[in-house]
């Protein structure tokens, strides 16, 4: 339940105060961090830091995987080279992170479906004052809706858009950056960008080392854009175990 997540954390942020010699990590810098006036989080404002961590990294980094097998599932032949080419870099044995750099495809897979399928799939920012986008004028305080899920399939940037196409994504160089934005842009990009990329790449190299999936065709795929874009009945494989 949420709350015995968060009375985890409380025990956390309770053992980390009494060690003589703490990591330097993320919880490290929220009780280090300080505002303007020199006071540091309080612990309902830290609290609400690190869950906000923990449910959205676990639940995006999830559905970006769900729609990654969906996807393999309907492309053999791209399922079939991110095969190989996992077996060929690890050669039976578990990924790792010094293995992320060798598994290029493995990264295009995971950028291509959050492309198409972006978690966040709306994100919103709020006007400082007075402006104008293309004529529009907007009024100060201005809420600005951005359809990340629109501006990713936008033929005015990429070439057959609704097209499942991780060779975009092979050469960094290859991409419209200004129109791609599965985890926003500026200075309140998500912080879990590494993370997320991190773990759906391990993840998705260790289930295509081991298995094969295939559509389960009794469940339809329905995308369905709440918080965050799901599929409306979930996504059903079939999975395989490779000999």
């Amino acid at each position: 339940s949420v709350q015995a997540v968060a009375d985890t954390i409380r025990d956390i942020v309770a053992d980390r105060a009494t060690m003589d010699s703490p990591p330097n990590d993320l919880l490290d810098m929220l009780l280090a961090a300080r505002d303007e006036e020199g006071n540091q989080l309080s612990d309902t404002q830290l609290l609400d830091e690190m869950m906000g961590i923990v449910f959205a990294g676990h639940e995006t980094t999830a559905l970006t995987l769900s729609w990654a097998t969906y996807l393999l599932a309907t492309h053999p032949e791209i399922q079939a080279a991110l095969q190989q080419e996992v077996d060929t870099v690890l050669g039976g044995r578990p990924a790792t992170t010094e293995d992320l750099n060798h598994l290029p495809l493995t990264r295009a897979v995971v950028m291509e479906t959050m492309r198409l399928y972006p978690a966040a799939w709306i994100t919103t920012r709020e006007g400082l004052g007075a402006d104008s986008i293309d004529g529009y004028a907007l009024p100060p305080k201005a809420l600005i809706l951005i359809n990340i899920y629109g501006l990713h399939r936008s033929p005015d940037y990429w070439e057959t858009p609704d097209d499942f196409n991780p060779q975009r994504f092979i050469e960094e160089s290859n991409y419209p950056k200004g129109a791609y934005l599965p985890f926003g842009a500026g200075p309140r990009k998500c912080i879990g960008e590494p993370l997320a990329l991190m773990e759906a790449q391990l993840i998705l190299a260790t289930l295509m080392q081991q298995a094969s999936v295939q559509l389960d065709s009794a469940h339809p795929v329905t995308p369905f854009p709440q918080f965050t874009l799901r599929s409306k009945n979930g996504v059903w494989v079939n999975l395989t175990p490779r000999s």
